[in-house]
């Protein structure tokens, strides 16, 4: 029994140590790594298991290792694992597998798995390593509709476009269009193809036909080989051809291999040079896709995104007469475009168009109409190049806008940790302002009745009068300290208020209320209070809009100039999604460097009038707290205006 233990510790400490290895070389690969042992728990996992399945490592340890597979393979799993330990035969181990795993939220997503064991005191481990392929299947996903698209648009387009193998000399593909230009079948023109003597080419041509097939084994990068040349149709005729050989494959070595041509054929009309680069200039250059019946847009291609500045998420399905500027749309020019290009299978023209971002652009533009088989009409391939934007512009926009999101995203994140440092700091406040209020009446009550039992003693009359006076200096300071109180009390009380609950007010109620509350301090300062109030009902705090209006307006009766009668306004507006409420008064004024002060608690800005700095404050708390806001505009000598925002 001892001898079984220590085996089983030994084992445990190579275990452990393996473990420690294991995550000093693993924790910073970029793919999933896991072990298990012989019964597929999983023992062990890096950090990156996490990023792809979405489980943490101790979600994971413990746990078999079919968590991670979608529940028809655990069988399979099981089996397999099974018919190893009999067999000791390791059919997958050594090869890249490509399987379905399932994420912590029941997602199935394709993974690429590496398998290998190892074999330790008579028990076997298997290590997995794998890496999620999501993002690549769906690269090669959309490699298959590209290619697909592009093959489709090949096969209707308006030119000749053909595989030249410079190597052997002759043409490998060529499409349809081929046969409608030159009247001969594809069999025809790729037998033709496989030796240029074939070509019926026009006697007159055939030496710079010669010399234009020797420089197109000679393309370099970027370059172009152009020729126009006559190629006899089937009934005998010549058709005239520009043509334009780019570069397509090169072999490993560096060697041409395939080259790209395009045809066009311009025998009822030559074209002018600008004319010609428009449509076979460089294939990259063209915006290229699919309409339905009705000229909505069904595919969409690279070009025609850096064209056009769409999305395809953002593009299909829309009607292509969003690229169309006012004055086109208004003499219903798209529509007149495809009901030309019904009537005689295309349409061409030039003209003004419209990116995303409002700018224009000039562009030559092909349309042309599809039909299947029964003659019917199932949609449009359209062609655009652009004349203006260049690659390298629209690259730093892309760059400039990619800046801006990192800059905006980290101003936010640096913004929401201010503010949660600040609701911090207001708890912290409001706990203490709660405190002192309460916690400090009983010993200033104490006082002062300590003081009053003095001055009420019979020996008060023997106290020398410099006792006495320091007595009333004492008494005077409690009073101040009382007030002081009181006003924590008040802001306790604020805060606690604004939990209320909203109600429809009756604004003009609450003001009458408020004025006659202060009734004395309105009669013995002579003041004309003026009411305009165009809107009379709210959604809000009875309570905090009735200690609002007492602030504001108390304050506007206190601090009056001495120099003229105190007359106040206060109004009442919509302003966009708030209910405006001003107080104007043509007091005191405040200086224009200390209105960033006023809503500091216990700040005053004239000692002359009796308080201690708390109104503004509560009122700033309880406007912050319901949404709104509150500015002040203020002239010294002249008076102020606190403008009061509630939310609707």
């Amino acid at each position: 029994m001892n001898n079984s233990n220590n085996q089983t510790n030994t084992l445990q400490k190579k275990l452990e140590l393996s473990e420690m290895k294991f995550k000093t070389v693993v924790e910073t690969a970029t793919d999933a790594i896991i072990i298990t042992d012989q019964n597929s728990i999983i023992i062990s996992s890096n950090s990156k298991v996490q990023e792809v399945f979405g489980y943490t490592n101790e979600d994971l340890f413990g746990q078999e290792l079919t968590i991670l597979m979608p529940p028809q393979y655990r069988e399979y799993h099981r089996k397999g694992v099974e018919r190893f330990l009999n067999t000791g035969i390791p059919k997958l181990m050594g090869h890249v597998l490509e399987l379905e795993a399932q994420k912590k939220d029941g997602t199935i997503f394709p993974v690429e798995l590496s398998l290998s064991y190892w074999e330790e005191n008579g028990f076997f481990f298997f290590t997995g390593i794998i890496r999620d392929i999501s993002q690549r299947k769906k690269t090669e996903e959309t490699l298959k509709e590209n290619q697909h698209f592009i093959q489709r648009i090949v096969e209707v387009s308006p030119v000749i476009i053909s595989v030249y193998d410079v190597l052997n000399k002759e043409s490998i593909y060529i499409n349809q269009e081929a046969t409608d230009i030159l009247g001969y079948s594809l069999d025809e023109l790729k037998i033709m193809g496989k030796g240029s003597k074939k070509i019926p080419i026009h006697p007159d041509d055939w030496e710079k036909a010669m010399e234009w097939q020797k420089k197109i084994s000679e393309l370099q990068d970027e370059s172009a080989v152009e020729l126009e040349i006559r190629v006899q149709h089937s009934n005998g005729n010549y058709r005239w051809l520009f043509t334009r050989a780019t570069e397509f494959k090169k072999t490993g070595e560096g060697i041409l291999k395939q080259a790209l041509i395009v045809a066009f054929d311009n025998t009822d009309k030559k074209i002018s040079e600008d004319r010609y680069k428009l449509l076979i200039e460089g294939v990259r250059d063209y915006a290229i896709f699919m309409l339905d019946p009705e000229g909505n847009i069904t595919t969409w291609n690279e070009g025609a995104k850096r064209l056009k500045g769409y999305t395809e998420k953002e593009i299909i399905g829309k009607h292509f007469s969003i690229f169309y500027p006012k004055a086109a749309l208004e003499r219903h020019f798209p529509d007149y475009e495809l009901e030309e290009a019904k009537k005689n299978g295309r349409f061409e023209d030039e003209g003004w168009r419209v990116r995303k971002d409002g700018t224009q652009f000039y562009a030559r533009v092909v349309i042309t109409a599809i039909y299947d088989k029964d003659k019917k009409l199932v949609g449009f391939s359209k062609i655009t190049q652009d004349l203006t934007e260049k690659k390298q512009a629209q690259e730093k926009l892309s760059r400039l806008n990619i800046e801006l999101e990192q800059r905006v995203t980290e101003r936010t994140e640096e913004l929401s940790q201010n503010i949660e440092e600040l609701k911090k700091i207001n708890t912290d406040l409001d706990n203490f302002i709660y405190t002192a209020s309460h916690d400090l009446r009983a010993p200033v009550a104490n006082i002062e009745g300590l003081i009053t039992a003095i001055k009420s003693s019979e020996k008060y009359s023997e106290i020398s009068k410099d006792m006495k006076d320091l007595l009333d200096m004492v008494d005077l300071s409690v009073e101040k300290f009382k007030h002081t109180i009181l006003d924590l009390t008040e802001i306790s009380r604020a805060q606690k208020s604004l939990e209320e609950a909203n109600e429809e007010i009756d604004i003009s109620e609450i003001i009458d209320e408020t004025q006659f509350l202060l009734k004395d301090l309105i009669k013995s300062s002579n003041a004309i209070i003026k009411s305009k109030l165009k809107i009379l009902k709210l959604q809000f705090s009875k309570r905090n809009f009735r200690s609002i209006i007492y602030n504001l307006l108390s304050n506007a009766l206190k601090y009056q100039s001495p120099k003229r009668m105190p007359e106040i306004i206060i109004k009442t507006e919509r302003v966009d999604d708030f209910v405006l409420l001003s107080i104007q008064d043509n007091g005191l004024g405040i200086e224009a460097e200390k209105i960033g002060k006023i809503f500091t608690m216990f700040q005053r800005l004239y000692t002359h009038v009796e308080g201690t700095g708390v109104g503004l404050y509560i009122v700033k708390r309880i406007v912050d707290n319901s949404g709104g806001r509150i500015e002040v505009e203020s002239e010294k000598g002249k008076g102020s205006i606190f403008k009061v925002y509630f939310k609707i």
